[in-house]
């Protein structure tokens, strides 16, 4: 599970640089990167040792989620964003 928490906080700083950059796309597929990952892990029910690394990943995802608030709600892009990140939310809930 530490690996995963490694992969998953490699990708969540990722997905941070395509917001600082405004790149949709890659935001995209590192989402969908993730999702997959976490389609996968459900199958390992190993508990994380690492504490700093999924402290350090929930701080990350924390600001990434207020970065993306603020960014949709003051871009002209911001309907792209808006559109996909529904499609995301409905995603996630079904890898749950």
């Amino acid at each position: 599970m530490d690996g995963l928490v490694k992969k998953l906080l490699r990708l969540e700083s990722a997905k941070h640089k395509a917001i600082i950059e405004i790149d949709p796309s890659a935001y995209d597929a590192h989402v969908q990167t993730q999702l997959r990952l976490l389609s996968i892990s459900k199958e390992s029910p190993d508990k994380s040792n690492d504490l700093e690394g999924l402290l350090s990943l929930s701080q990350l995802i924390t600001l990434n989620t207020q970065l993306l608030k603020n960014f949709t709600s003051t871009s002209r892009q911001a309907p792209y964003w808006r559109s996909n990140a529904g499609l995301k939310r409905k995603a996630a809930t079904q890898c749950r």
